[in-house]
């Protein structure tokens, strides 16, 4: 593959990466809203029943994924704007630059991005197999 379409596919891999964290931001604000407003008192009474329960696995769950939201906002929010400001860099030199080399091999947000991983499993393990 030459160097131009090489850099081609990486600005438009960056760029829809972009797109992908809003959507899925977007839903999840949706999933929760629409869960909530099921009536006011059906929200209540289950958020009474799920602390009422003691740590169970929805609890769980919901602690494993709120503790990416720092992830997100502390590491990789920075790290997105570095990556944007190489890509512009390199899209007005046509070509990739080492600080776009650096930024699409940044060992943190490639390690956010395991946990993340890492995560998501751990919430469907626990959706599946509800072990308390």
């Amino acid at each position: 593959m030459s160097r131009g379409l090489a850099f081609l596919f990486a600005a438009i891999w960056l760029r829809s990466r972009r797109l992908a964290v809003a959507a899925a931001v977007y839903l999840t604000v949706t999933v929760v809203a629409c869960g909530l407003s099921q009536g006011e008192m059906n929200s209540t009474v289950n958020a009474a029943l799920i602390l009422q329960a003691g740590v169970n696995w929805l609890l769980v769950s919901l602690a494993l994924f709120l503790s990416g939201v720092p992830m997100v906002i502390f590491l990789l929010i920075p790290r997105s704007r570095q990556r944007a400001a190489a890509l512009d860099v390199a899209v007005a030199q046509g070509s990739f630059t080492p600080d776009l080399r650096a930024a699409l091999r940044d060992r943190v947000v490639i390690g956010s991005r395991a946990a993340e991983l890492a995560i998501v499993f751990a919430v469907l393990v626990l959706m599946v197999l509800r072990p308390f």
